[in-house]
């Protein structure tokens, strides 16, 4: 059960920027995630959306603005403080220890977390492995030797065992089977029941991001172009946005 107030600001950033050398990735980004909220970031690929994930996590360094976590200003933590603070990243890739169990990856996890946050426990090996079943039969089996899909679900398990409350995921299905995004999609959707976790998730699959979230954040050219609810918005319009063609007759 998510005991936190459904209109709180878990997640803010306030005019970001971040570059990559003397190219600038996140232009003035502002946004807000409410606690228990799941939030769609879109847009093409070069559009900046890592680059936001990285440095809303502190893993890259902001040139400009800040980043706060309920209320708290962080834009000066580095990421393993941000991680205790209760802000996790899944990056693309899962970037798993491939000769560990998935085990000792989520007990190494666990080693590096701060206090339950905004929930009633913390995540134990056992409440993740009720949140994410599929996980179930392959704690003692090696990373590396997971498929993509189970590759993805460890990952995801990994960053709870830190007591997240604010879950980025970069790229959710990329490179995946669909009957392997089905099953993350089923875990998220049990995970989003059963904690409240306020969720921010790079996705590739439109029509998918706009079923699961609750709103939808669109980037192009390293801006936020559209902020809007998924309840009655239609794919045209996010479309649209994607591709700079608002103004095209």
């Amino acid at each position: 059960m998510n005991t936190s107030t459904p209109t709180a600001v878990r997640l803010e950033a306030r005019a970001l920027n971040a570059s990559h050398g003397q190219l600038m990735a996140v232009r003035g980004v502002s946004l807000q995630l409410r606690a228990g909220e799941v939030v769609a970031l879109v847009g093409s690929n070069g559009a900046g959306k890592t680059t936001l994930l990285r440095t809303l996590a502190g893993v890259h360094a902001a040139g400009g603005g800040s980043v706060h976590l309920d209320g708290l200003d962080v834009t000066a933590q580095p990421a393993h403080r941000r991680v205790q603070q209760g802000l996790a990243l899944v990056p693309e890739g899962r970037r798993l220890f491939a000769d560990m169990t998935v085990r000792e990856n989520l007990l190494l996890a666990q080693e590096h977390r701060g206090r339950a946050q905004g929930g009633p426990t913390a995540w134990t090996i056992a409440r993740v492995a009720e949140a994410l079943p599929a996980l179930q039969p392959l704690m003692d089996r090696p990373a590396g030797a997971l498929s993509g899909g189970q590759r993805q679900a460890a990952a995801i398990a990994r960053a709870l065992m830190t007591n997240p409350r604010v879950l980025m995921i970069d790229e959710v299905s990329l490179g995946l089977s669909p009957r392997a995004v089905d099953g993350i999609y089923a875990n998220l959707a049990q995970l989003r029941l059963q904690a409240g976790t306020t969720l921010l998730l790079v996705e590739q699959d439109l029509g998918r991001a706009m079923a699961f979230a609750d709103r939808v954040l669109c980037l192009r050219e390293g801006r936020v172009v559209l902020s809007a609810p998924t309840a009655g918005l239609d794919r045209q319009t996010v479309t649209e946005s994607y591709f700079g063609m608002e103004h095209i007759a």
